[in-house]
C-alpha cells in the first residue's frame, strides 16, 4: 500500500485535546470525543485508494516483558478466565483462555493455554505447532496490549476498508464431516455440521462469518463506532457453480477472490503474481494464537516475515477449501482447508455499501452465566470444601418470569429479553445472592450479540442487617466495561471521572449506600449509584470499603477491590504520544443500576 498520509487539521484537534484537559482524563477524552465527533464515511470518501486511517482496537502488541508481572499482579487467577472454547482432538476444550483487563487506563488481554493450538480441528498438539516455533509456552501468561486498528482504503466511494494486518488466526468453519461426492468426479462431500446441509466452504454459515460478525464486531468496536459501521450486502460467486453461496449481509467480513485482484483496489489483477499490496504480517496476538509464518527471505526480502490469510470465497475444487492469499502475495483458490486454525484473518468493512441490509445470521435470545464459587472473601464465613473457581450446581435464578431452580449443570442460558425488564438475581444456600441489574442487559444486548457472563459468589455472612450483593465500577465513557470489584479488582485513578453501582441484599427499608476508608473520607448515595469525580478526596492505595444503613442497621463491611493511584503526570502523556503507545478504545460499554434484592 501507499505511504500512510497523515491528517494534518485531524492532528492539530489531537494536539488541542491532548493540552485542553488534565492528564489522568487523557486516554477516555481522545476516545469518546476526539473520536465519535469524525465521520468516518467522510474521512474515507475525502481519501485515496491506498491511504489508512485508524478505527477500532483489538489487542496486538506483545507487551508481556515489559509489564507481564504487574499485568498478571492485577488479573484474576486464570482458572477462572474465559475459555476461547477451541477444538482439541475433535472437541471443544477449555485448554485456552484468556482475560480482558483495563490497567491505568489501558486496556490489556491475557492469553494462557496448557496445551499448544492444534492446526486442525480434530488433531492434537504437539512441540511443532507454530505457538511454539514462535516463542509461547504452555503455562504461561502472556499480556496484549489493545491497539488502534489500522484500515486500508480501497474504495473511497463505498468507503470499503481492509484491516492493514493479519489480527487473528482462526480456523473457516471449526469443523467439517463428510457424506458421499459432491460432483461427477466422485470427490468427497464435506459439509460443515451433521445435517449435512452446507458445504464446509459456504461463507453464509461459516463459523468465521459468526466469530467476525458477533465476536470480533463486539470486540474491536465502541456502541458509537458500531453505529458507523453499516450491514454491507455482499454476493458471494465462485469460479464453480455448485458452491456459490447465496447474498449475504454482513457488518464484517473477509475480502474475497475478486477484491484481491481487482486492480482498482490497487492489487495486481493477476493473482500469481507476487503482489507487495496483498502482502501482509501478523499481529503479536495473532502469533499467539497459532498463526503460521512464513520465514523465508525469498518471500519477503524488505520486511519482516508476512502470513497467509483468509478470503470468504470457496475454492473450485473441493467443497473443504476456500480462497486465500500466500505469503508471497499471490492469492488462490484450490490451496486453503476450511479447518485448519493456523490462517490468518484480515477483516474488511463498508463505511458506504452500495447496498445494505440485515444481517441475516440471527441474533441469539440467551446470555449464558456461569457460576463459580468464590470463598476467599473479607467478613465472610468460609467453605472450605469448596475452592476458588469451582463451578456451582443447585442454584435460583429469578427474572422477571419468576424463579427457577438450577440442580444438574453449572451452566444457565437467560432470555435477554427477561433480564432488560428485571435483571437476574441468583441465589444459592448459604451463599450471598448475586445481583445482575437490568440494565446491564439493556446496554449489552440492544443489538443482540451473543455474550457470556462469569459470575462469582461468596459464602453468606452471618449478619442480620444484609450485606452488599455486588459493586460494579466502570470509567466514565463508553469504552470501558464495568468490574465488579467484590470478586475482580480494577485500578482508580485520582481525577477521572467513575460510575459505581452497588446493589445490597437482606437490607430493610430507607437504605442509604457508602463508599469510605474512614469517617474523613466517605460519600453517600440514596439509590446505591455513584457517579462523577468520587476518588479525588481518597486516599491513594488505601482500602475502601462499600456498606449500607437500613432500617435493619448497618451492613457487613465490603472491602473493595480498589487501587487508588495518583493522576497521571503530564510528562507521561507526552511520552505516550512519542511512543505511539497511547490506547484509544476501551471496552465494549455495559451500562448497570443499582437494585436490591
Amino acid at each position: 500500500m501507499k505511504t500512510i498520509k497523515r491528517i494534518l487539521s485531524v492532528f492539530f484537534i489531537v494536539l488541542l485535546l491532548v493540552t485542553s484537559v488534565p492528564a489522568a482524563g487523557f486516554e477516555g477524552l481522545f476516545a469518546t470525543k476526539a473520536e465519535a465527533a469524525v465521520s468516518m464515511k467522510d474521512m474515507v470518501a475525502s481519501m485515496s485508494v491506498g491511504e489508512t486511517v485508524t478505527f477500532g482496537s483489538y489487542p496486538q502488541t506483545d507487551v508481556t516483558s515489559d509489564m507481564g508481572a504487574e499485568l498478571t499482579k492485577a488479573a484474576p487467577a486464570v482458572s477462572i478466565w474465559t475459555s476461547y472454547n477451541y477444538y482439541y482432538d475433535g472437541k471443544q476444550s477449555d485448554y485456552m483462555k484468556y482475560y480482558d483487563l483495563t490497567y491505568n487506563g489501558i486496556r490489556y488481554r491475557g492469553v494462557y493455554f496448557t496445551k499448544y493450538r492444534p492446526d486442525y480441528w480434530d488433531n492434537d498438539s504437539d512441540v511443532n505447532s507454530f505457538q511454539y516455533r514462535l516463542g509461547y509456552d504452555t503455562y504461561m501468561v502472556y499480556w496484549f496490549r489493545y491497539d488502534p486498528l489500522t484500515w486500508c482504503i480501497l474504495d473511497q466511494s463505498t468507503g470499503y476498508v481492509i484491516c492493514e494486518n493479519i489480527i487473528d488466526s482462526q480456523a473457516f468453519n471449526d469443523e467439517y464431516y463428510t457424506n458421499g461426492t459432491c460432483d461427477f468426479y466422485g470427490n468427497t462431500a464435506y459439509y460443515n455440521d451433521k445435517t449435512y446441509t452446507n458445504y464446509a466452504n459456504n461463507w453464509a454459515h461459516s463459523t468465521i462469518r459468526t466469530w467476525l460478525n458477533e465476536t470480533f464486531f463486539v470486540t474491536a468496536f465502541s456502541l458509537s463506532e458500531r453505529s458507523q459501521i453499516p450491514c454491507t450486502k455482499l454476493t458471494n460467486p465462485t469460479d464453480y457453480y455448485q458452491y456459490d453461496v447465496a447474498e449475504t449481509c454482513d457488518y464484517i467480513f473477509l475480502p474475497s477472490f475478486q477484491d484481491m485482484t481487482n486492480p482498482l483496489y490497487d492489487f495486481s489483477s493477476d493473482n500469481s503474481d507476487y503482489d507487495m499490496n496483498r502482502r501482509a504480517h501478523s499481529s503479536d496476538y495473532a502469533k499467539s494464537q497459532g498463526i503460521e509464518v512464513n520465514n523465508s527471505a525469498y518471500y519477503d526480502q524488505y520486511h519482516e516475515a508476512t502470513s497467509n490469510y483468509r478470503l470468504r470465497s470457496a475454492s473450485y475444487v473441493s467443497s473443504t477449501h476456500v480462497a486465500k492469499v500466500e505469503y508471497n502475495g499471490s492469492v488462490y483458490y484450490n490451496i486453503q482447508n476450511t479447518s485448519y486454525t493456523d490462517s490468518g484473518i484480515r477483516p474488511a468493512l463498508c463505511f458506504n455499501p452500495l447496498s445494505t441490509g440485515t444481517y441475516s445470521k440471527g441474533y441469539p435470545k440467551n446470555v449464558t452465566i456461569n457460576v463459580y464459587s468464590n470463598d476467599s472473601y473479607d467478613g465472610l464465613n468460609k467453605l472450605p470444601a469448596v475452592n476458588i473457581g469451582t463451578k456451582l450446581k443447585d442454584f435460583t435464578v429469578t427474572t422477571s418470569s419468576g424463579s427457577k431452580e438450577v440442580s444438574d449443570a453449572s451452566k444457565v442460558k437467560i432470555k435477554i429479553s427477561e433480564a432488560k425488564k428485571s435483571g437476574v438475581k441468583i441465589s444459592k444456600n448459604k451463599y450471598c445472592d448475586y445481583i445482575i441489574p437490568a440494565e446491564v442487559f439493556e446496554n449489552i444486548f440492544n443489538e443482540g450479540f451473543s455474550a457470556k457472563l462469569d459470575v462469582k459468589m461468596s459464602a453468606l455472612p452471618n449478619h442480620k442487617a444484609g450485606y452488599i450483593s455486588t459493586a460494579f465500577v466502570k470509567e466514565d465513557g463508553e469504552y470501558d466495561s464495568y468490574t465488579d470489584t467484590i470478586t475482580g479488582s480494577v485500578n482508580i485513578t485520582k481525577g477521572n471521572k467513575y460510575k459505581v453501582i452497588l446493589s445490597a441484599a437482606g437490607v430493610g427499608k430507607n437504605v442509604k449506600y457508602y463508599l469510605s476508608q474512614d469517617e474523613l473520607h466517605k460519600i453517600e448515595s440514596d439509590t446505591g449509584v455513584f457517579e462523577g469525580d468520587l476518588f479525588s478526596d481518597f486516599t491513594p492505595y488505601k482500602d475502601v470499603y462499600a456498606y449500607a444503613v437500613s432500617s435493619k442497621g448497618t451492613t457487613v463491611l465490603s472491602k473493595l477491590q480498589f487501587n487508588i493511584i495518583p493522576a497521571v503526570e503530564n510528562k507521561k502523556i507526552d511520552d505516550f504520544i512519542k511512543s505511539n503507545s497511547t490506547n484509544l478504545l476501551g471496552d465494549s460499554p455495559t451500562s448497570l443500576a443499582g437494585q436490591t434484592g
